[in-house]
């Protein structure tokens, strides 16, 4: 009986989580400038505490960061989880805000992603963090140095190193980059790709 009793629980904190309960992302900021042919071009501050610049918005349709990858597929440098993608994307579409306190400031690791890749050199490797059980950032790289890996946010442009998807305060940073360096250093790596030179 007390199984019963229970699975009616369980299923009312699923069905919350998938209508966007418990997703903790706000959008905390956002600057928008008008580009080409009526494209907007935007940046967002989600927690106050990271930043996603190259969010394009057309016609009402929105694009978030990617990259061409060497086989020529597009890689996202962020995913959102399913509500938070709409919550996220309905307050960017409207240009507002969401109401922010102190507490919200708080962003947890909920899960890191380590792709080791072999003979590219200097690249070592690919991170991939969660933030709040949330939204994703993907394409993070890990540069050999001198004793642990560089960690590199999503960028553009090589040589000018333009970040597109990065910590907002120093903080944030540091507490990112002791998650991954964490999870590099324990060797709970997802999986090793092999490279080409």
């Amino acid at each position: 009986m007390k199984k019963l009793a229970f699975f009616p629980a369980f299923l009312a904190l699923l069905m919350l989580a998938r209508a966007g309960y418990g997703l903790d992302v706000k959008v905390t900021d956002i600057k928008k400038d008008e580009g080409k042919d009526g494209t907007f071009l935007v940046t967002a501050v989600l927690n106050d505490a990271i930043v996603v610049k190259d969010i394009r918005i057309t016609d009402g349709n929105i694009s978030y960061p990617q990259k061409k990858g060497r086989d020529d597929k597009l890689y996202k440098y962020i995913y959102f989880e399913p509500a938070s993608y709409k919550k996220v994307t309905r307050a960017l579409l409207d240009g507002r805000c969401d109401t922010f306190t102190e507490a919200d400031r708080n962003i947890e690791i909920t899960d890191i992603k380590i792709t080791r890749i072999q003979n590219i050199d200097k690249l070592l490797g690919f991170a991939e963090i969660q933030i709040n059980g949330a939204f994703w950032i993907k394409s993070i790289e890990l540069i050999k140095g001198e004793k642990d890996p560089v960690i590199l946010f999503p960028y553009r442009n090589f040589k000018k190193r333009r970040e597109i998807i990065y910590p907002a305060d120093k903080k944030t940073e540091e507490k990112i980059k002791a998650g991954i360096l964490k999870k590099w250093n324990g060797r709970e790596a997802a999986g090793t790709v092999p490279g080409a030179k």
